[in-house]
């Protein structure tokens, strides 16, 4: 195999990776939001090599639909 197929492949492997991440991310219940969203944005900021900084003060507590709909508004908004 030539270098060169070999690094298409793992571009390809990546690009599913990030696609397979983004339709099934982890839930924000189990890390808790503040972690799952610290999480999002250096994956994030990694793939597109840029700095990211997220910022939360006291979170506290919502319900996992509260939480799901953050975590995927916060998603969008690094997508775009």
């Amino acid at each position: 195999m030539t270098l060169a197929r070999r690094e298409a492949i793992q571009e390809v492997h990546r690009e599913i990776r990030a696609l397979s991440f983004i339709a099934h991310p982890p839930s924000p219940a189990a890390k808790g939001l503040e972690d799952a969203l610290e999480s999002l944005a250096a994956g994030y900021a990694k793939r597109a090599g840029f700095e990211v900084e997220v910022q939360c003060s006291d979170v506290g507590a919502a319900s996992a639909s509260v939480e799901a709909t953050i975590y995927r508004v916060a998603q969008e908004g690094l997508s775009n």
